[in-house]
């Protein structure tokens, strides 16, 4: 089988997107509730934890409601996943040809830092062509009934807000999306580095796996309180002139910083943090998507881990193969 082309590794990031978040759009439904109740009158205990909150929107409004905005989610994810992850190796390629840098001869820092340079890039682009569909979403997953449909959504936010309604919250949103890609990488390296050589743990999928949900954990530690405040600036209604200043003020008066981590585990989503360490685990070379001898003819493509991180783990890569020797009775 030969080696994907550009558009279809977009179409496969975008759709592999899309079928993490169908499966897990319930829980940012609660999230959503949470952080636009945090703090304020509307923070009844009901809608205090995570399970409150999910049997609030059943008992009162259905368990339909979990799924409201899912047309605009996925609009989201297809647009997002598919720019940020599908474009993500072309402009890191850019970077290092503009630095005159080889992924041989470069440094470690060195080629950490074009990383986290590609990421934020792209990161900004997607967040940039998919802010509308974020804003739609968010105003559909907070109250029931504020727009009838998805498209009634976007020509109401354009006929009442214009431009800036659609793209409304994009600062945070940016913001946001640099905080997660420099804390994820650079926990990442650093708590995958300290496992294999100070704990003598094996360079393996595994490996990868948890520093992978590790690195999660901090991302989302650091960018809760930018999350929290997208979240209400996205939803506030036009009447309200929000701004980052005056939502992160109010939210701060109203209930402290407690305010800011209300939602720390759902924002905990299972596509999100599992997404990150099977990402780097392909790009190290510790899981081979074209194996040698299925490519049409041509080799496989080497692995970007060959070039950044050494030989791929013998563990995996270099098994010997399998005999059809019968066994001695």
């Amino acid at each position: 089988m030969a080696e994907p082309s550009p558009v279809t590794k977009l179409l496969l990031a975008g759709s592999c997107a899309c079928v993490a978040d169908a499966l897990t759009f319930p829980m940012d439904t609660v999230k959503v509730r949470m952080q636009m109740a945090a703090g304020g009158a509307a923070a009844a205990a009901s809608s205090s934890s995570i399970v409150g909150t999910f049997r609030n929107i059943v008992s009162n409004e259905g368990a339909a409601r979990l799924y409201g905005g899912l047309n605009a989610g996925l609009q989201r994810q297809f647009a997002f996943a598919s720019i940020r992850i599908g474009f993500y190796e072309p402009v890191k390629q850019l970077y290092m040809d503009r630095l005159g840098l080889t992924a041989a001869g470069a440094g470690p820092a060195t080629l950490m830092a074009v990383r986290l340079l590609a990421g934020i890039t792209t990161g900004a682009m997607a967040v940039c062509a998919a802010q509308p569909t974020d804003v739609v979403k968010v105003r559909m997953q907070g109250s029931a009934g504020r727009y009838p449909s998805c498209a009634a959504a976007y020509s109401t936010i354009w006929r009442t807000e214009g431009l800036a309604g659609l793209w409304r919250g994009t600062g945070p949103s940016v913001a946001r999306n640099a905080i997660v890609n420099c804390a994820e990488v650079v926990s990442y390296d650093t708590i995958k580095t300290y496992l294999v050589a100070r704990l003598g743990m094996p360079n393996s999928v595994g490996t990868h796996f948890l520093a992978g949900l590790c690195s999660g954990f901090i991302a989302t530690l650091v960018a809760s309180p930018v999350d929290v405040v997208k979240t209400r600036l996205m939803s506030a209604r036009p009447e309200e002139r929000a701004g980052v200043v005056s939502v992160a003020r109010g939210l701060y008066q109203q209930s402290g910083l407690r305010g800011f981590y209300k939602v720390f585990m759902p924002e905990l989503r299972p596509h999100r943090r599992l997404e990150h360490p099977h990402v780097c685990a392909v790009r190290e070379g510790q899981v081979q998507l074209w194996p040698a001898g299925r490519t049409g003819g041509r080799s496989a493509p080497a692995s970007h881990g060959q070039g950044e991180a050494g030989a791929l783990n013998p563990r995996i890569d270099q098994r010997e193969p399998r005999t059809n020797t019968p066994r001695r009775r």
